[in-house]
């Protein structure tokens, strides 16, 4: 599968770095919520989720599990790569001065009010 040049221009560095770090690949998985979870997906992390969505670089996946209400997620083999882009856009994981840019909270945990009861 092939995605041209000016559409792999337009997904944000939230994205790549999300997509990187949890669908860089097409065997690569994602499931998280349901019922009893005890973390949610950030919005920050849900645009960037919902970026790799649109942007065909993930895809929702079949079931893994069988938690009401849980999400899953696998990533494509599209082209150009993820690690290609975030070259493009000087994304380096490797590079410690880069450590605040890329590090952020993509889950955070549910307050107790809101979480499910009997956790």
């Amino acid at each position: 599968m092939h995605k041209n040049d000016q559409d792999a221009a337009t997904i944000s560095k939230d994205a790549i770095i999300f997509g990187l770090g949890f669908l860089s690949s097409n065997k690569s998985k994602l499931s998280f919520g349901g019922e009893r979870s005890q973390k949610r997906i950030t919005e920050r992390a849900r645009a960037a989720l919902d970026e790799l969505l649109a942007a065909g670089y993930a895809e929702i996946a079949p079931p893994s599990d069988r938690i009401p209400g849980r999400e899953h997620y696998r990533g494509t083999a599209l082209e150009p790569h993820l690690g290609a882009l975030a070259k493009e856009a000087g994304i380096n994981v490797f590079d410690k001065s880069q450590a605040s840019d890329l590090s952020w909270t993509c889950f955070e945990k549910i307050p107790e009010a809101d979480a499910c009861p009997g956790l």
